[in-house]
């Protein structure tokens, strides 16, 4: 993450948006990974419904809602969805103020794996 995007903490919530969904998660500011990559935890973000009572007690986001399911966004070889190298833009949530007084928002993250 960058000043640009107003986030200069780990902790701070970011809106993460690829051309078919969004998800707001916390952010860890980390040099382990490339400038412009945003890294996800996969996972499908139980929230409490259903039967599985570790995966609700964890939590987290549904990263699934940032892949596409069009048919000319399907890996050709394996008939699969891809998973990761999904371009995506950040942005801070609204009504959030921007840590450095900057109201900026929508940097870019190259394709990749998908927060730090």
């Amino acid at each position: 993450m960058t000043p640009a995007v107003g986030i200069a903490a780990d902790g701070h919530k970011v809106e993460i948006l690829s051309a078919t969904g969004k998800i707001l998660m916390q952010v860890t500011l980390t040099e382990d990974v490339s400038a412009g990559t945003v890294a996800i935890p996969h996972g499908w973000g139980h929230a409490g419904a259903g039967g599985w009572r570790r995966a609700n007690a964890v939590g987290g986001v549904n990263s699934n809602v940032l892949v596409s399911i069009a048919d000319n966004d399907i890996e050709a070889i394996a008939a699969m969805s891809i998973l990761s190298g999904i371009p995506v833009q950040l942005r801070l949530p609204s009504g959030s103020a921007a840590t450095d007084g900057s109201s900026e928002s929508g940097e870019s993250a190259s394709p990749g794996h998908t927060p730090a």
